[in-house]
């Protein structure tokens, strides 16, 4: 299991993070998705860690999180299927030592081929899948000859349900276990009802990796592995409770009677039922988790990077892009506190100026944006450590051109702090005048970059951007030497007049930079290291 997992995750893993990225926007595309993606990635422990890891990344939902949890509970019965129909109806050793020779092969020999090992792997985990059922099958047909297994029936079902869910939680493999139940059940060490029985413990037992993976993890990832238990516990129970209905009606009913195909049904349909009765409560359960698991206090006002892993790089780059997107509309307001300025409307400026001087420090808020600018710093370090791809490495790196344009903005801008405030009091006409143009070129501007950055624009700006800002900088500056004559001597200096305009244009310059697409930035550093 583990090399086909690794297989399928390095030739499609990415495509299929993808796949669930952008279609669980609903619930029943969650179900869908999960259920697909489970699958074909023959791996629900795989599905149900990812998930967590997108909604600690906050790319997706609680609720279509949840959804997409149930649909891989679903996905994972397709492993049953596979064994029942063709690992017991066909020479199993011819079957699987051609793909397990081409794959062991390939895995070894091609490390510098990234697509054939994966392939390599694939082939291999798929010829050990089958040689293992060989083994199972041979071992429990001379087991069945020694050992009495009607014993066990003497303690009870709970026996063989407490047993089918401590051994998938051992192995973290609830396929593995249904391979393992599957081959007793056709050797005939175990009846069709107690392999039935170890089948909804082993579906309540995969239950247990999320619950592992959260135990250090965000309020959300808690939240996703208990409505994990919920739903495989709730679904487990009333299945058990009509346990012999289900049965009878896919052997009457349906007319199957091979006892293998019978289990991997059963399997399957207590599943789907279970999607069936939770569908409707997805949104409710969400709601209800919610007043669950306090998210633990944070200093800083990062919102994404704390909540993911840097060992899944594609997750941690998106949750690094929202994280530096969140610090381009911080650093925005900062800007706007410093100016006195919200972007409205400039009858309402004074007033909002005066009740801002009451109750916001601009230099405190400079300090929270300079930890928050800190952490994703830090993140960075500990992602750049990571084996990345060369395309990983790409956007890594234009993701760090941003940040710092952020940086040297909010530096630029606080640095002129003092400055802002000596005009706000100063009542000649060029303070005032010069006041009003940088808050304008500064809302105007921060408007369109702000417009950039929350529709993703691909298009490149950037020259254009700071062509305009040289024009309004020359304009400016133009302007202040031809009025200062106008000014009372000792009201404001020439140099704080020239200062706040420079200082504003260069932090509007690096807030354009920040406001550039990432595959423009990276063009920008081919460009430069050529």
């Amino acid at each position: 299991m583990y090399h086909l997992e690794k297989g399928i995750n390095g030739l499609a893993g990415k495509s299929f993070r993808k796949f669930l990225k952008n279609f669980t926007d609903t619930p029943i595309k969650g179900i869908l998705t999960g259920t697909f993606t489970t699958g074909i990635l023959q791996s629900s422990t795989l599905v149900t860690l990812l998930t967590s890891a997108f909604i600690g990344g906050g790319l997706i939902s609680l609720q279509n999180a949840i959804s997409v949890i149930i649909g891989a509970n679903i996905g994972t019965t397709s492993t049953a299927w596979i064994v029942a129909l063709l690992g017991f109806k066909i020479n199993i050793s011819t079957f699987a030592n051609p793909f397990l020779a081409i794959g062991t092969l390939t895995y070894l020999f091609m490390d510098n081929r990234p697509l054939l090992k994966s392939i390599g792997s694939f082939l291999m985990g798929f010829g050990l899948l089958f040689l293992g059922i060989d083994f199972m099958k041979e071992t429990m047909e001379d087991m069945t000859e020694h050992l009495d297994f009607e014993q066990f029936g003497n303690y009870g079902m709970w026996m063989f349900f407490v047993s089918g869910m401590l051994i998938t939680a051992m192995i973290q493999s609830s396929s593995a276990m249904m391979v393992i139940i599957l081959t007793a059940l056709h050797t005939g060490a175990i009846d069709i009802i107690q392999a039935s029985v170890m089948t909804v413990g082993a579906n309540i037992g995969t239950t247990f990796s999320l619950v592992l993976a959260s135990v250090k993890g965000t309020a959300d990832k808690k939240r996703l592995a208990a409505s994990h238990v919920i739903f495989n516990l709730v679904s487990g129970m009333v299945s058990l409770i009509f346990l012999y209905p289900i049965l009878r009606f896919i052997s009457g009913t349906l007319s199957v009677l091979d006892p293998v195909i019978q289990v991997s049904l059963f399997n399957t349909a207590i599943n789907v039922l279970g999607a069936v009765l939770f569908f409707p409560f997805i949104v409710f359960l969400a709601k209800r988790l919610q007043t669950f698991f306090v998210e633990k206090t944070i200093t800083a006002q990062c919102k994404y990077i704390h909540k993911v892993s840097v060992d899944v790089t594609e997750i941690a780059l998106a949750a690094l892009d929202n994280e530096i997107k969140n610090i381009f509309f911080l650093t925005r307001d900062f800007i706007y506190k410093v100016l006195r300025s919200k972007g409205i409307g400039e009858e309402e400026e004074q007033i909002f100026s005066k009740l801002w001087m009451k109750s916001e420090d601009p230099f405190e808020t400079y300090h929270l944006l300079k930890q928050t600018e800190d952490e994703a710093t830090k993140f960075y370090k500990k992602l750049q450590s990571k084996n990345l791809s060369e395309q990983e490495s790409d956007i890594l790196a234009a993701q760090m051109v941003r940040l710092r344009s952020l940086v040297y903005a909010a530096k630029n801008m606080k640095d002129i702090i003092a400055n802002i405030k000596e005009l706000f009091e100063n009542e000649d006409h060029l303070s005032k005048k010069i006041l009003k143009k940088i808050r304008h070129i500064s809302e105007e501007k921060l408007l369109v970059y702000s417009y950039h950055i929350d529709h993703e624009i691909k298009e490149d700006k950037n020259i254009e951007w700071h062509a305009e800002l040289d024009v309004f900088y020359h304009h400016s500056i133009d302007y202040i030497y031809d009025h200062f004559s106008e000014v009372e001597n000792g009201s404001v200096s020439v140099s704080t007049l020239t200062n706040v305009v420079k200082k504003t244009v260069s932090c509007l310059e690096e807030m354009a930079n920040a406001a550039t697409d990432e595959i423009n930035i990276k063009v920008k550093n081919a460009d430069y290291h050529h």
